[in-house]
């Protein structure tokens, strides 16, 4: 198996220095990269919902005006995702399940990848969700060109949250602790800080 094409994460909770030590010997020892501190947070669909919609159908009302377009994803963008994922830098790529064809098709088809495209059909930006159980996780990313101008990522996340309630599930995800302003606006809008993860390890 071609470890750079499937690359393994593992969450350690740790209870003592001791643990620490032993953990971080053991597993660079063992060819694991260490990445970065995340913060858990929950949600009830529901409650971010009510507090994104009124002002995502305005900026989506603006979108629409100058040519964008939210939509949901066909099995012929895989391609084009995966470039745009690739030039996003706040998405590390082991944050990224490996994801096969007929996988991202069955996604397509379950409504959970939404995109926001312009005149030529060039991604913008994009969610995508993960079904766990009971509880789906995932990623928003928008292109640098986009962000702090028109707030493509409350668009997304109403249509994220909207495919979850009609699913019956919770909304979970992860956010590096260092991201400030993540944390910020994600508890903003309804999500709490649930585990923290003080180490994870990356096989590369």
């Amino acid at each position: 198996m071609d470890k750079l094409d499937y690359p393994i994460i593992t969450g350690v909770m740790y209870s003592s220095d001791e643990d620490v030590d032993k953990w971080n010997h053991v597993l660079a020892g063992s060819g694991f990269k260490q990445g970065s501190i995340l913060q858990e947070v929950s949600y009830d669909p529901k409650i971010v919902l009510d507090k994104v919609s009124i002002i995502s159908e305005s900026i989506n009302d603006t979108l629409s005006k100058e040519g964008y377009k939210l939509t949901v994803a066909n099995p012929e963008d895989k391609a084009s995702l995966d470039a745009f994922i690739s030039g996003i830098e706040e998405i590390p790529f082991w944050d990224i399940p490996f994801i096969s064809e007929k996988e991202y098709k069955n996604d397509c088809d379950r409504g959970l990848v939404n995109l926001i495209v312009n005149n030529s059909s060039e991604i913008c930006a994009a969610n995508y969700s993960f079904i766990q159980g009971k509880n789906e996780y995932g990623w928003i990313a928008v292109d640098k060109k986009y962000r702090d101008a028109y707030g493509m990522s409350l668009v997304l996340i109403k249509a994220k949250v909207e495919g979850i309630i009609s699913r019956g599930h919770m909304g979970r995800g992860w956010i590096d602790v260092n991201n400030r302003k993540s944390l910020r606006f994600h508890t903003s809008i309804g999500e709490e800080l649930i585990k923290r993860y003080k180490k994870n390890y990356v096989l590369m």
